[in-house]
């Protein structure tokens, strides 16, 4: 669990990362809020370091109010489990040293496991199964022999967050964001592909984070132009 919690965390890390480099102030919101509902702990927040990135954003952002706002929440409850954390290290670490270590276990990618799994595309019911092929359709191109992992492991976590048998307006929904921004995102194929980003984070970004360099540009000037307009009115 703690693995998964990291996986989502840099990946939203790293995605705040770009919409500050970016001055996407949509994004960056979006982003802050997603963070908020992450059951983050100390050694994420150590190992992560999104602290960082966060009073970063704050910083650099230091005249938007709700930018500011969000940060400080965030910074604040992270404090808090830091200082709970800090009082409880020195038995930790006495307990880690009487454990015998073990050796460490090789890295295995989700997707890879999927596609071993024995669910077979003819078990699903035929609304997952027409947003399962789209997906393995989408990276056949890019590198076919991942395709099915990857397409299995994206609409498995999708299916996780919004079950189809039971919330099948929002599981639709996602999957047309994601199917959508997926064709249009060679970025985000690659960030998959290679595993730098893991299915389980892809599905809990918010659609901000999913878009193009370009599609970002196009709503910042959008934004700017629809703020002057508005400061012109008055």
């Amino acid at each position: 669990m703690s693995s998964r919690i990291s996986a989502d965390v840099i990946s939203l890390r790293d995605s705040l990362e770009r919409a500050e480099k970016a001055d996407s102030r949509e994004t960056i919101v979006d982003i802050l809020r997603s963070l908020k509902g992450v059951n983050i702990t100390f050694s994420v927040l150590k190992s992560t370091k999104v602290c960082v990135t966060v009073k970063s954003v704050k910083q650099k952002c230091s005249e938007d109010r709700e930018i500011v706002t969000l940060a400080k929440e965030l910074i604040q409850k992270w404090k808090e489990i830091y200082n709970k954390s800090k009082d409880l290290e020195p038995s930790a670490q006495a307990e880690q040293k009487s454990q015998t270590p073990s050796a460490p276990k090789p890295a295995v990618k989700t997707d890879v496991v999927l596609r071993n799994s024995n669910l077979q595309i003819d078990d699903y019911p035929e609304g997952r199964k027409k947003i399962l092929s789209v997906f393995i359709g989408i990276f056949k191109e890019l590198d076919s022999d991942i395709a099915e992992g990857l397409g299995y492991g994206i609409e498995s976590s999708l299916n996780e967050l919004h079950p189809f048998g039971t919330d099948i307006k929002s599981y639709q929904s996602k999957a047309r964001k994601l199917i959508s921004n997926l064709k249009n995102n060679a970025e985000l194929r690659r960030e998959l592909s290679s595993g730098s980003l893991s299915v389980q984070s892809l599905v809990r970004l918010p659609a901000s984070a999913l878009a193009t360099r370009d599609q970002l540009e196009e709503r910042n000037q959008a934004s700017a132009e629809a703020e002057d307009s508005r400061r012109s009115d008055w």
